[in-house]
């Protein structure tokens, strides 16, 4: 592969989109068939291909976007996960915020379209998101290993805050959105959407009004640190804003319903 800086690579990138493309984004059972096992190429092109993305201009970055998604199987092939968490590192190694954040604009229509496409497997006794799932928490940053301790980054500013307020209205997974959202509040996401995040549980939790979904581990955790805090740091606001009161406490008693007994207790204080 030629390098990804080149003013070549995006139209070699293009040119090979029927193959390259296909072999490392398309059906992996599918395509280990056709060309034996290849994890090693595959691993070095998308890599190469994160790195093209963003280095390229933004007609070419538009042009290398829709040509992946027109060829690669969210859903039984976890290279495209894979390529989410390399631009998600890529641009803080070569801070290329914008051109990320262009991309990741560009794949959000085909990620809400997952979200309320039906799962095609189906899984017993497993406790994190897999499947489309999987995608969706890689898509909303909750599967990237953020730095202990560290509640801010450059790439998820306040200005990205509509962002996340357009998805959570538009999709159609609950389950892992709402995973997704309580970490992020309380990893990198902590800091700027501190005031905002108790706004999207309580959009999120419309959606289940019934408090049927079986949620997914540590979603609970990651609730009860978060409303906690936001909890103590607003109680002697809560009589004179009503609406931010009413929010929280319907939140706690969603979390109550779900089993939650910290939940339970912190309900008191409001």
């Amino acid at each position: 592969m030629i390098p990804f800086k080149s003013k070549e690579a995006p139209l070699v990138a293009e040119l090979t989109k029927d193959i390259a493309m296909k072999i490392a984004f398309q059906d992996k059972n599918s395509m280990q068939e056709k060309y034996g096992n290849i994890y090693g190429y595959i691993f070095d092109y998308t890599v190469w291909f994160a790195d093209v993305l963003l280095h390229c201009d933004k007609e070419e970055r538009a042009m290398l976007v829709n040509s992946f998604l027109e060829r690669a199987d969210f859903v039984r092939n976890d290279n495209t996960e894979y390529l989410l968490k390399c631009l998600i590192q890529k641009q803080e190694i070569y801070g290329k915020i914008d051109e990320f954040w262009n991309v990741w604009e560009s794949l959000k229509p085909r990620i809400l379209e997952l979200s309320i496409e039906k799962e095609r497997y189906y899984y017993t006794d497993y406790s994190g998101p897999i499947g489309k799932d999987r995608v969706i928490a890689g898509y909303l940053f909750a599967n990237s290993e953020w730095r202990e301790n560290v509640h801010r980054c450059t790439l998820l500013s306040e200005k990205r805050i509509e962002f996340f307020d357009d998805f959570i209205a538009h999709t159609g997974s609950f389950k892992v959105v709402l995973y997704s959202v309580a970490r992020l509040l309380n990893t990198v996401g902590k800091e700027p959407y501190f005031e905002k995040g108790i706004e999207w549980i309580y959009d999120l939790i419309q959606k289940d009004p019934e408090c049927r979904a079986k949620l997914y581990m540590n979603t609970l955790f990651y609730l009860e640190e978060y409303v906690g805090n936001f909890v103590s740091a607003h109680r002697n606001n809560f009589r004179v804003n009503v609406g931010q009161a009413q929010r929280t406490q319907a939140v706690l008693e969603y979390m109550v319903s779900q089993g939650s007994h910290i939940a339970f207790f912190i309900r008191e204080e409001i």
